[in-house]
């Protein structure tokens, strides 16, 4: 028997072991590095673990469209040959790649200084560059971990506080539609003798339902 595919969702707030957590999954692992964290992985590198850190959507001194074209190329090859090899590709994180999504999107449709985006004109396309990277992921023949920050959210009609990625508009509901299952990342500190340590949770939320 192979190992089991796991293609998920992980939301929780800073310092939650979100990436730790996607460090733990079966090597080679790819971390589509958003977040500019490469040191917390790095950490898991040096225990042994195989570890490529891809982060030249970083480089601000290479224009925005040549590396959204870089990083797209480098999914497809993942995708169709991956020579390295990879098990695991971990997106880190929605937030942040968003963000990146929505400075492409300013630069193909320019703003006045100190205008915000345009609701019906940049967000569209937001939502169309995630499309096209989230949809590249789920054909990837291997576990894929993406991990985003949060936001809560209550629900008007039962009060239940529910937590949601940390995206703007209908991508909180569109991105957890693209994975398998949803979970929440938290800490709960746990009384050991006479001190307390923090023990780090995953709370899986409903299949079908994508909300934590």
């Amino acid at each position: 028997q192979g190992e089991q595919i796991i293609k998920c969702l992980i939301l929780g707030d800073y310092g939650r072991g979100k990436s730790w957590f996607a460090s733990t999954f079966p090597d080679p692992i790819c971390v589509l590095d958003f977040d500019d964290g490469k040191l917390s992985y790095m950490r898991e590198a040096g225990k042994g673990k195989r570890i490529f850190v891809y982060n030249e959507m970083l480089d601000t001194k290479t224009p925005i469209q040549t590396r959204w074209s870089k990083l797209i190329a480098f999914l497809d090859e993942i995708i169709t040959s991956n020579k390295e090899g990879f098990k695991t590709i971990v997106l880190d994180s929605t937030t942040t790649c968003t963000e990146w999504c929505m400075e492409q999107a300013i630069t193909i449709k320019p703003l006045p200084a100190n205008t915000p985006p345009i609701w019906n004109v940049h967000y569209p396309l937001v939502k169309t560059y995630m499309h096209q990277i989230l949809t590249r992921l789920k054909k990837f023949q291997g576990n894929v971990i993406c991990i985003s920050h949060v936001e809560y959210d209550k629900d008007d009609t039962t009060g239940e506080i529910q937590a949601t990625p940390s995206v703007s508009g209908k991508l909180k509901a569109i991105i957890p539609a693209y994975f398998d299952e949803v979970y929440f990342a938290d800490v709960k500190p746990v009384a050991q003798g006479k001190t307390t340590k923090n023990q780090y949770q995953l709370l899986l939320a409903p299949q079908g339902y994508k909300k934590a």
